[in-house]
């Protein structure tokens, strides 16, 4: 397994613990494969910053990193709540807002170069 890790520091420290983790359970997962993983963390893709882009071989994952813990409540248009504590959106009120607000830039960009293929499954997650 090859792991290539490109992409700047995060100016915000939950960012940057957050990608430690997610690059440590990756390693962890793919120990024993003989695949090449790419992650891209804390780039700008067509003009919106995104936390992290991972593409692995069958996946292609974008994830928002929040510093929240607990368990997770919410809905797509309504407020969400990590143990009853209100999770911030960012620059939207909301976290799924302001998700899809960064991410769709991402998604837009791979459907027009078609790096997208069908055979490969794409998801978005708030980590």
């Amino acid at each position: 397994m090859t792991i290539l890790v490109y992409g700047e520091k995060a100016s915000r420290t939950h960012e940057n613990q957050m990608l430690h983790v997610f690059l440590d359970r990756l390693e962890e997962r793919w120990v024993n494969s003989t695949d090449w993983i790419i992650t891209i963390a804390n780039a700008m893709w067509n003009g919106a910053e995104i936390d992290l882009v991972c593409i692995l071989p069958s996946a292609i994952i974008v994830a928002d990193f929040k510093s929240y813990g607990g368990k997770l409540t919410g809905t797509e248009n309504g407020p969400w709540q990590a143990d009853g504590v209100i999770v911030k959106g960012g620059r939207k009120a909301k976290p799924y807002q302001h998700y899809a607000t960064t991410s769709s830039p991402f998604w837009t960009g791979c459907n027009q170069r078609h790096c997208c293929p069908d055979a490969i499954s794409a998801t978005s997650l708030l980590a």
